[in-house]
Order: C-alpha cells, then sequence, then structure tokens
C-alpha cells in the first residue's frame, strides 16, 4: 500500500483469498475461468481480484475511488450495485451479443470472471469471449450518442485490461443507443 492507494505487490493483501476458488481451462488454454454457480458467488469471486471495472475506476477517478475500491475489497463495502441504467443494460445485452455473434461467430457470450495468464492478481468478465481466446466482446448500452470507433476512457480502460486478462488480440464494441 503506497498513499492509501492499491500498488503492487502490496496489493494482494487487501484481495480475498483466492485458494478456494474453483478454475476451469477452456481448451484454447489462453486463460482460466473462475467457476461459480451464481451470481452472488461471482460477486465474491470478484473481491479476489483487480477487475477491469476496478482498474478503470483507478486509471480515471480521483482518491475516493481508490478508497471505495479498497472498501470493496476488505469488505468493509459491497460497492455499486447496480441502478436502472445497469438494468437496462443487462436486459439489452443477449440482443446486442447477438449482433456481436453477426461481426464474429467464434464470439460467445461470457458472464465467468477470466483470470489473467501473467498475474493471477487481475482478472475480468467480457461480456463475450472467442472460442480460440483471440477475441473479447463487450456489450453497452447507452441513453446518449456513442461513438465505437472513440469509446470513453473508461470503456477504453475496461476493454484493454479484459484484452490484458484474457491474452485476446482484438475486442469488439457494440454499442446501442
Amino acid at each position: 500500500e503506497r498513499n492509501g492507494r492499491l500498488s503492487s505487490p502490496d496489493s494482494s493483501a487487501l484481495l480475498a483469498p483466492r485458494d478456494a476458488l474453483t478454475y476451469e481451462t477452456p481448451e484454447h488454454g489462453r486463460f482460466r475461468f473462475v467457476v461459480t454457480d451464481t451470481r452472488d458467488d461471482w460477486k465474491t469471486a470478484r473481491r479476489s481480484f483487480i477487475t477491469a471495472t476496478d482498474a478503470a475506476r483507478l486509471a480515471t477517478q480521483t482518491d475516493k475511488s481508490w478508497q471505495a475500491v479498497r472498501d470493496e475489497k476488505t469488505g468493509a463495502s459491497t460497492g455499486f450495485g447496480g441502478n436502472s441504467a445497469t438494468d437496462w443494460g443487462h436486459e439489452r445485452e443477449p440482443a446486442i451479443m447477438a449482433y456481436i455473434a453477426e461481426v464474429d461467430a467464434t464470439v460467445e457470450p461470457n458472464d465467468r470472471l477470466v483470470v489473467c495468464p501473467t498475474d493471477d492478481r487481475f482478472a475480468a468478465t467480457p461480456d463475450g469471449t472467442a472460442t480460440d481466446g483471440m477475441v473479447t466482446g463487450q456489450a453497452k448500452a447507452s441513453n446518449k450518442p456513442v461513438d465505437p470507433a472513440s469509446p470513453s476512457r473508461a470503456w477504453s480502460d475496461q476493454i484493454q485490461w479484459e484484452l490484458m486478462c484474457a491474452d485476446a488480440e482484438e475486442a469488439i464494441l457494440a454499442v446501442e443507443e
């Protein structure tokens, strides 16, 4: 820890233990998935890693965000639980993922944590992963015009983190307005 921020290598001490987690390696072998049975199990498993959401918040937000992420990782806070906008995004995700599958038929919907092969403290849950592991998919819903070629910094940071964790080479961002 340095100035109350997560920093390597001390950041591992803030993360929930990973020794009780179960992993599955897809056939392509580029990364591992964390096996969870319920959404609550997935949320609990996320506390064991620095996620794409965390990375995007830490890269673009204030010192309060650093403290909020720290509190979430240590269990002092449950964090953001969603709102009507996130609910709408989750509702629209299957349709947006169907569009991504039209762009690249190898990208399948994903709801599992992908653990970074080069640093097991890092994980992400891309909305889609390709069967060969080379492409991730990110489905977004927005109530305002968005140029997918110029995503917000937070979206860009999230997608870059997902690419790193999946050891993928490309990402498809699809935005429904």
